[in-house]
Protein backbone atom coordinates (compact mmCIF):
# COMPACT_ATOMS: atom_id res chain seq x y z
CA UNK A 1 0.00 0.00 0.00
CA UNK A 2 1.33 3.42 -0.90
CA UNK A 3 1.82 5.65 2.09
CA UNK A 4 -1.05 8.10 2.27
CA UNK A 5 0.02 11.61 3.20
CA UNK A 6 -1.48 15.00 3.86
CA UNK A 7 0.78 18.05 3.80
CA UNK A 8 3.71 15.60 3.49
CA UNK A 9 2.79 13.95 6.81
CA UNK A 10 1.92 10.24 6.78
CA UNK A 11 -1.62 9.16 7.59
CA UNK A 12 -0.80 5.46 7.86
CA UNK A 13 1.83 3.67 9.91
CA UNK A 14 4.89 2.20 8.25
CA UNK A 15 4.17 -1.46 7.41
CA UNK A 16 7.22 -3.55 8.27
CA UNK A 17 5.96 -7.08 7.69
CA UNK A 18 2.73 -8.87 6.79
CA UNK A 19 1.89 -12.52 7.42
CA UNK A 20 -1.32 -14.20 6.35
CA UNK A 21 -2.99 -17.43 7.45
CA UNK A 22 -6.32 -18.54 6.06
CA UNK A 23 -8.60 -21.52 6.02
CA UNK A 24 -12.22 -22.13 5.10
CA UNK A 25 -13.62 -20.29 8.13
CA UNK A 26 -11.08 -17.58 9.03
CA UNK A 27 -8.43 -15.36 7.55
CA UNK A 28 -5.87 -13.95 9.95
CA UNK A 29 -3.45 -11.19 9.01
CA UNK A 30 -0.64 -10.01 11.27
CA UNK A 31 0.69 -6.61 10.21
CA UNK A 32 3.81 -5.41 11.99
CA UNK A 33 3.74 -1.60 12.02
CA UNK A 34 5.98 1.26 13.07
CA UNK A 35 4.21 4.43 14.12
CA UNK A 36 6.47 7.33 13.29
CA UNK A 37 6.41 10.59 15.27
CA UNK A 38 5.60 12.66 12.17
CA UNK A 39 2.27 10.88 11.67
CA UNK A 40 -0.46 13.47 11.10
CA UNK A 41 -2.72 11.95 13.78
CA UNK A 42 -0.28 13.04 16.51
CA UNK A 43 -0.55 16.69 15.52
CA UNK A 44 -2.28 18.56 18.33
CA UNK A 45 -3.18 15.36 20.18
CA UNK A 46 -1.55 16.35 22.59
CA UNK A 47 1.27 18.91 22.34
CA UNK A 48 3.41 17.73 25.27
CA UNK A 49 2.45 14.06 25.19
CA UNK A 50 1.34 12.89 21.75
CA UNK A 51 -0.99 9.88 21.69
CA UNK A 52 -2.69 8.12 18.82
CA UNK A 53 -6.44 8.83 18.84
CA UNK A 54 -8.80 5.85 18.89
CA UNK A 55 -10.49 7.06 15.71
CA UNK A 56 -7.12 6.78 13.92
CA UNK A 57 -6.71 3.22 15.15
CA UNK A 58 -10.12 2.22 13.76
CA UNK A 59 -9.39 4.11 10.53
CA UNK A 60 -6.15 2.14 10.07
CA UNK A 61 -7.97 -1.16 10.69
CA UNK A 62 -10.44 -0.38 7.93
CA UNK A 63 -7.81 0.80 5.43
CA UNK A 64 -5.40 -2.06 6.08
CA UNK A 65 -8.19 -4.66 6.05
CA UNK A 66 -9.30 -3.34 2.68
CA UNK A 67 -5.73 -3.64 1.40
CA UNK A 68 -4.74 -7.03 2.82
CA UNK A 69 -8.08 -8.83 3.11
CA UNK A 70 -9.71 -7.31 0.04
CA UNK A 71 -12.75 -6.52 2.19
CA UNK A 72 -15.07 -3.80 0.94
CA UNK A 73 -16.68 -2.26 3.98
CA UNK A 74 -20.20 -1.14 4.48
CA UNK A 75 -19.88 -0.87 8.24
CA UNK A 76 -22.97 -1.83 10.16
CA UNK A 77 -21.54 -1.20 13.65
CA UNK A 78 -18.41 -1.33 15.76
CA UNK A 79 -18.60 -3.29 18.99
CA UNK A 80 -16.51 -4.34 21.99
CA UNK A 81 -14.01 -1.58 21.24
CA UNK A 82 -11.40 -1.05 23.93
CA UNK A 83 -8.42 1.27 23.96
CA UNK A 84 -6.44 -0.29 26.80
CA UNK A 85 -3.06 1.38 26.52
CA UNK A 86 -1.77 4.64 25.11
CA UNK A 87 -0.04 4.39 21.73
CA UNK A 88 2.76 6.92 21.41
CA UNK A 89 5.17 7.88 18.61
CA UNK A 90 7.86 5.33 17.73
CA UNK A 91 5.68 2.42 18.84
CA UNK A 92 6.19 -0.87 17.03
CA UNK A 93 3.07 -2.97 17.23
CA UNK A 94 1.36 -5.85 15.50
CA UNK A 95 -2.11 -5.18 14.17
CA UNK A 96 -3.93 -8.49 13.96
CA UNK A 97 -7.00 -8.71 11.74
CA UNK A 98 -9.26 -11.77 11.91
CA UNK A 99 -12.04 -11.99 9.32
CA UNK A 100 -14.62 -14.72 9.90
CA UNK A 101 -15.84 -14.28 6.29
CA UNK A 102 -19.39 -13.77 7.60
CA UNK A 103 -19.34 -10.04 8.14
CA UNK A 104 -17.29 -9.83 11.34
CA UNK A 105 -13.75 -8.47 11.50
CA UNK A 106 -11.94 -8.63 14.85
CA UNK A 107 -8.81 -6.58 15.43
CA UNK A 108 -6.17 -6.00 18.06
CA UNK A 109 -3.07 -3.86 18.41
CA UNK A 110 -0.37 -5.72 20.38
CA UNK A 111 3.24 -5.66 21.44
CA UNK A 112 3.95 -9.25 22.41
CA UNK A 113 1.29 -10.27 24.93
CA UNK A 114 0.36 -6.66 25.77
CA UNK A 115 -2.89 -5.52 24.14
CA UNK A 116 -3.13 -1.81 23.30
CA UNK A 117 -6.56 -1.86 21.69
CA UNK A 118 -9.13 -4.25 20.26
CA UNK A 119 -12.63 -4.49 18.88
CA UNK A 120 -14.92 -5.88 16.20
CA UNK A 121 -16.29 -4.32 13.06
CA UNK A 122 -19.59 -5.78 11.87
CA UNK A 123 -20.01 -5.14 8.16
CA UNK A 124 -22.46 -5.92 5.40
CA UNK A 125 -21.01 -8.13 2.71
Amino acid sequence: MDTMTMNDQPLLPEVIEVSKNHNVELTTIDIKINIKPDNLFFEGHFPNMPILPGVAQVHWVMLLAKEYLSVTFNVHRIEAIKFQRIIQPNSQLTLQLIDNKCGKLSFSYRAGDVVYGSGRIIYDQ
